[in-house]
């Protein structure tokens, strides 16, 4: 099986059991906090570790760095 099949059955799997766990029962605050923290952090460290290296490619450093912080805000 392909790698791509592989990652879009976890990405089904995982949605499926999230979902669920949310619809059965309300989810305690600090599960809730805890897990919009881990989303917020894995979509900084994306835009850090793999989108900022390409546009340094494409265009200058300040306009990177301003383009990112603006996005942030």
């Amino acid at each position: 099986m392909s790698e791509f099949y592989i990652i879009l059955i976890l990405i089904f799997v995982g949605q499926t059991i999230g979902a669920t766990v949310g619809l059965i029962g309300k989810p305690k605050t600090k599960v809730l906090h805890g897990s919009l923290a881990f989303a917020a952090a894995m979509m900084i460290s994306l835009s850090i570790f793999e989108l900022v290296p390409s546009s340094l490619e494409i265009t200058s450093r300040p306009i990177v760095m301003l383009s990112f912080f603006a996005g942030v805000v």
